[in-house]
């Protein structure tokens, strides 16, 4: 059954529609409201005229529900990257206060996996909880040049060498060191150059940073707070480079959206928009994940120095293995200190089962580490006891995610899923998940997924299309039954759910028409699970 309460004890978004009469523009402002198993929107009039699309569209980052959950993806030796390169040096020579009329620097990188290893992370203050734990070992290499430009009256060429070494946790592709050289010249000939910086930094992070909270869905924030120790080495005749030192840090993150983000690389048209934010809300840096090329299909972010880097991806190929090791869990979602069915399915190049392969499950946030060994069906089986571990990067979506991984440590070869745990689960309750609801909005010829953070805009005749995900928070399985819309001209519509299995989930979608005739005032959108209560085993 179902609990409903008032608005007070709601949570609420601001959202807006216009409504243009002949001498006056005026919006609707739509406030989502999330409880339990009901949603409901509602709308108010403000005097403000609606924005062109084409603003809306550079203003507003687009949130959209993903077709399902994206995991973290197993790396092989010899994956390989290539980025278009962009350099924005124009805030770093403005503080140095050198006379240059160089702004930015283009080029490519190079990007690929060196090694898969095992390493010690560490939280940097107790080392009793500091654990094993397996991960890659990333390098890249580019060449960076602005031509025709002029240093302290001189006219010349500037060029970084760049190359750098990442260690990444395999479980989450967290970082937990990051070495970076840079070799900046200003050529005055072809064969001349001065030197105007060669510097390399090295970022260590206690605990690693999780730039990315596998599995990946939009609305999803978390936070990670870690300890930077940050070295520098080298020198600059026209830079001061920054000194050693160790900074407490505390970043937020979030899921934003999930699109295209238009990088020449053509197989990213569903990548996920993970921003970082600062402590005044801005948006610091962000990743485009590209689930197709398993990495980053944009990456933008400021350096030690005050440079503007973005990477953008062209290209992608990915390393065969001769050894494919896929873990599946019984459940991707479950409950604390429950069991909880782990297998490892072995195969090889040609898809044939391997039997009698030994590797290692690890539960490595537990110092977990079990030692298996296929059967005759290249399969592995383990009952795991899901404990009760915390997370360390705290988020509004579970109790927790950890890394579950078959390793080989003798030919280096690695498999993962993640294992969510989930505080809040009962023995059966469906429920929308607010986090992932989207509304679009098309208008004309021109189609939109509309945030939250800007404001709803609409004007009679646009269509406004809502899809809401159905979770199961429970660990029993529940029947088919429906979810109600009541629009704000009070026309229903339903819409039937699928019979969910335990922490499963469904998608619906609903439309709504903007009538010439919506009066001003407050109005509401409600969509209700179950609404003939049929579900009486139903918690909520």
């Amino acid at each position: 059954m179902k609990a409903k309460q008032s608005a007070q004890y709601m949570s609420n978004a601001r959202v807006a529609t216009y409504r243009q009469p002949k001498s006056l523009a005026v919006s609707l402002i739509m406030c989502f409201l999330i409880v339990l198993a009901t949603w409901s929107a509602s709308l108010t009039i403000e005097p403000t005229a609606p924005m062109p699309i084409d603003q809306e569209q550079a203003s507003a980052a687009s949130e959209k529900m993903s077709e399902g959950d994206v995991d973290v993806q197993v790396l092989h030796v010899g994956d390989r990257w290539v980025y278009d390169g962009f350099f924005d040096v124009a805030e770093m020579i403005t503080n140095a206060g050198v006379e240059t009329d160089a702004e930015a620097l283009t080029g490519e990188l190079e990007m690929w996996v060196d090694d898969v290893r095992t390493i010690t992370s560490s939280n940097g203050v107790n080392t009793d909880e500091d654990h094993n734990t397996v991960a890659y070992r990333l390098k890249s290499e580019g060449a960076f040049i602005t031509e025709n430009v002029t240093l302290t009256g001189t006219l010349g060429d500037i060029t970084i060498d760049y190359d750098a070494t990442d260690l990444v946790r395999a479980s989450d592709l967290a970082i937990y060191k990051t070495v970076t050289h840079m070799h900046v010249k200003f050529w005055i000939t072809a064969t001349s150059f001065i030197d105007v910086a060669d510097v390399t930094t090295t970022h260590t992070y206690y605990e690693p940073v999780e730039v990315y909270d596998f599995p990946l869905r939009v609305g999803e924030r978390w936070t990670n707070d870690f300890i930077d120790v940050d070295w520098w080495d080298g020198g600059s005749n026209f830079f001061t480079i920054p000194e050693d030192e160790v900074l407490n840090i505390e970043t937020n993150h979030s899921v934003v959206s999930v699109g295209n983000p238009n990088v020449p690389y053509s197989g990213c048209g569903n990548s996920y928009n993970v921003s970082t934010f600062d402590e005044n809300n801005s948006v610091s840096e962000f990743r485009w994940w590209c689930p197709a090329a398993k990495g980053d299909a944009w990456r933008h972010y400021r350096d030690g120095m005050g440079i503007y880097v973005d990477f953008i991806l062209k290209d992608f190929q990915p390393a065969g293995s001769p050894i494919d090791m896929e873990v599946e869990l019984e459940y991707p979602t479950w409950a604390l200190n429950m069991q909880l069915g782990v297998w490892v399915n072995v195969t090889d190049s040609n898809g044939s089962p391997v039997s009698g392969f030994p590797f290692v499950l690890r539960y490595e946030f537990e110092n977990l580490w079990i030692e298996l060994t296929t059967d005759s069906a290249g399969v592995a089986y383990y009952s795991l006891n899901t404990s009760d571990p915390v997370d360390d990067t705290p988020s509004n979506h579970d109790y927790a995610s950890h890394g579950i991984i078959a390793f080989d440590p003798v030919n280096e070869y690695v498999g993962v899923d993640t294992l969510t745990l989930d505080n809040e689960l009962v023995e059966l309750d469906y429920r929308p998940r607010p986090g992932g609801i989207s509304v679009s909005r098309d208008r004309g010829n021109d189609s939109m997924t509309l945030n939250p953070v800007y404001g709803f805009n609409a004007i009679p005749g646009d269509v406004l299309h809502f899809t809401i995900p159905i979770e199961n928070k429970g660990t029993n399985g529940g029947p088919e039954t429906e979810l109600e819309m009541v629009a704000p001209d009070s026309t229903t519509e339903r819409r039937t759910i699928s019979a969910l299995p335990p922490v499963g989930e469904d998608s619906l979608s609903f439309s709504w028409t903007v009538p010439t005739s919506q009066p001003l005032g407050n109005v509401d959108f409600t969509f209700e699970v179950d609404p003939d209560d049929q579900m009486t085993n139903d918690v909520n």
